[in-house]
């Protein structure tokens, strides 16, 4: 996977998973889908860092103590797609 990304901007970081998903073959809670999840996280926090805010602003939490809780083990940019269709609907 290191070779896909390094050199990469990671600003795009859904295309980045796009990628990563289209790349590399998954099994159910495998390798490949935790090593994709942990990339995921860094995407996230490098674009908090980029903005100057904690990750959880970026899914329009105004917490830190805010949960999330989908019923199964979910990828962030899936976890991030929940909360704003959640946010959508309000």
């Amino acid at each position: 996977m290191a070779e896909a990304l390094i050199g990469m901007d990671p600003r795009p970081a859904q295309a980045i998973s796009s990628l990563l998903y289209i790349r590399h073959q998954q099994a159910a809670h495998g390798v490949n889908q935790r090593a994709m999840a942990a990339i995921e996280n860094a995407l996230l926090d490098i674009k908090g860092k980029a903005l100057g805010v904690p990750v959880y602003e970026l899914f329009g939490v105004r917490s830190a103590r805010a949960s999330l809780f989908t019923g199964r083990t979910a990828a962030p940019i899936e976890c991030a797609i929940i909360v704003m269709s959640a946010r959508r609907r309000r």
